[in-house]
């Protein structure tokens, strides 16, 4: 819609802000309660999003319509293939740090291939005065949809990655997230805390399964 990124700061500020009333008034919390058991355990087709956006990256297929195989002549895609295959092996044998290993041996071999710079670069943090506090509201019916698509998109995204992550970790009681209103807080916060500090949305990731399936449970993990 060609609009800036202090303009869109300020549609995920807005987005942010509805999402924090609405969490001190439990309606998301009734979302999450109110989602069938079914869906609750469908949380597998964001895993399904998440391995088709890491096979575009790899290079392993191509995002046209329809989706095409990429070039395995490429070196990228033998170590993107290597490292998944490392992964899988010592995931299959129980390993922790599975992910991490195959991350690791990713770049060991990447490193003779020239794929990846051999060299640790430690700097202090750039300077965040250009981006912070940078929002800007443009209100028009156009700059409401935008408001709009971020609301409806972090707050489903939200609610399915809550009730994916808690379903694996335990926490779920009898279909329902203990304390979902005070989860769904926090991650409203941070939305609007990030829109401040000029970054993109910050919220809950279904990644975080990952760290849960390796044991952590605790806050501080």
């Amino acid at each position: 819609m060609g609009y800036t990124w202090q303009t869109a700061l300020g549609a995920v500020f807005i987005a942010g802000a509805l999402f924090v009333l609405l969490s001190f008034f439990g309606f998301r919390e009734r979302i999450v309660n109110a989602v069938p058991e079914s869906l609750k355990m469908g949380a597998g087709g964001i895993g399904l999003l998440i391995a088709l956006l890491g096979l575009v990256w790899a290079g392993i297929v191509v995002p046209d319509a329809p989706i095409k195989a990429g070039s395995f002549s490429s070196p990228g895609v033998w170590v993107a293939l290597f490292g998944t295959l490392v992964i899988a092996a010592l995931m299959a044998r129980r390993v922790w740090g599975a992910i991490l290993w195959g991350i690791v041996a990713s770049a060991i071999l990447a490193l003779p291939l020239g794929l990846i710079e051999g060299k640790l670069a430690l700097s202090t943090p750039p300077d965040i005065r250009p981006i912070l506090f940078k929002l800007n509201f443009t209100w028009s019916l156009d700059f409401l949809v935008v408001v709009f698509v971020f609301f409806f998109m972090d707050l489903f995204d939200t609610v399915g990655t809550l009730i994916g992550v808690s379903e694996q970790g335990g926490f779920m009681k009898e279909g329902k997230l203990p304390r979902a209103r005070q989860a769904l807080l926090s991650d409203a916060i941070g939305t609007v805390g990030g829109a401040c500090l000029g970054t993109s949305t910050v919220t809950s990731y279904i990644e975080s399964a990952a760290g849960i399936g390796q044991g952590g449970r605790t806050g501080l993990a």
